[in-house]
């Protein structure tokens, strides 16, 4: 791995923990001095508040975004990640935000077995089948979008919205992509959940990790999915 991979990851942690939206501070503070910012953390996306189609079509393309889980040792995978930090959280805390009541929305991670960075590059998780409808935007940078609660289509439509294949080529080596979900939505009549499949665990994970993952697996009934 590049050497200048560790200090990639410190500067943007101190971003991140000053609550800093990288992108807002490339559209603010850069793009005078360099025009193409916008389009390095952002890509090249269209205007989504001119053209809600443009929105809805690449939405709908999450429709078959994941892989289903027949095995506990994938080659090739294509997954929704929620990565869980150990020190911070019990199994029995998980399948209590899982079944909530809790936040409106979610943040998580699409993952592949070319690329499969997370949150903080934690080792442990959960696999979640997400409907498209669900899917509210997308980065291939981390836009600090777990705190949102105003989970409305102008949002949306204002940070943007990837198809899982450009979400994938335009993510780095050394950072985690995020994709912001709702986790319950009533829309004419009809509701959909974000709904907990799998637990992943990663090469890297520690013995704390290993552990949590096969309690986490006995308490919610779930397969072990091993990923890069």
């Amino acid at each position: 791995m590049d050497k200048l991979a560790p200090l990639y990851r410190l500067l943007f942690a101190i971003a991140l923990g000053a609550g800093v939206n990288l992108i807002n501070i490339c559209s603010a503070s850069l793009a005078q001095a360099a025009p193409s910012c916008s389009a390095v953390l952002l890509g090249q996306r269209p205007d989504w508040t001119r053209d809600p189609k443009l929105f809805e079509d690449v939405q709908s393309s999450w429709a078959e975004c994941c892989s289903n889980i027949t095995s506990t040792h994938p080659p090739v995978y294509r997954f929704l990640v929620h990565a869980l930090d150990v020190n911070h959280l019990t199994p029995n805390d998980v399948v209590a935000m899982v079944k909530g009541p809790s936040r409106k929305s979610t943040s998580l991670t699409y993952v592949s077995e070319t690329n499969s960075n997370t949150f903080f590059d934690l080792g442990v998780g959960l696999i979640f089948k997400v409907p498209p409808q669900n899917i509210h935007a997308s980065s291939e940078v981390d836009f600090a979008a777990n705190s949102r609660e105003d989970l409305g289509p102008l949002y949306s439509r204002s940070v943007g919205i990837h198809s899982p294949s450009k979400l994938l080529s335009e993510s780095g080596p050394y950072t985690w992509n995020e994709v912001l979900v709702a986790r319950t939505l009533d829309k004419n009549g009809k509701t959909s959940r974000i709904i907990p499949e799998g637990i992943f665990l990663r090469r890297s994970a520690n013995a704390t990790e290993i552990h949590f993952s096969a309690q986490l697996s006995e308490l919610m009934g779930l397969p072990i999915v091993h990923i890069n």
